[in-house]
């Protein structure tokens, strides 16, 4: 039977005590690793009535899960 550690305790991590021009130079890297995604010109659940919001937000998965709480709900979305 072999034994195996499950945990074991981890170093520190060096960005914790980094200096500021470390946490640039890392924060730089991360940058172009990850750049931003491009903005979105039209957000199409935006553009929604109010009455599709209302239908949205009072349909599973949004629905409580106590029956007498779903009409303050559904006062709280029309507000």
């Amino acid at each position: 039977m072999t034994i195996t550690k499950k945990h074991s305790t981890r170093p520190p991590l060096q960005a914790a005590n980094a200096t500021a021009e470390q946490a640039r130079a890392r924060n730089s890297v991360l940058r172009e690793r990850f750049p931003p995604r491009p903005a979105e010109l039209h957000w199409p659940t935006a553009g929604q009535s109010a009455e599709e919001v209302v239908r949205r937000l009072t349909a599973p998965p949004f629905l409580p899960a106590a029956k007498a709480t779903q009409a303050g709900r559904r006062r709280g979305v029309v507000r």
